[in-house]
């Protein structure tokens, strides 16, 4: 297992193999179905509010 990020979470990229054999990238799955938020160092930090 790798390490920690400075706030103690392990990420990871996730890769789903579907019965179909295709492969999904369930990081960009999330992103695109609007289940998650692209979160970097130029986010806007409104949320933290």
């Amino acid at each position: 297992m790798g390490q920690p990020d400075k706030y103690d979470r392990y990420l990871a990229d996730v890769f789903l193999e579907l019965k179909s054999g295709e492969t999904l990238f369930l990081n960009n799955a999330l992103l695109e179905n609007g289940h998650a938020v692209r979160m970097d160092g130029d986010a806007p930090r409104d949320w933290l509010l």
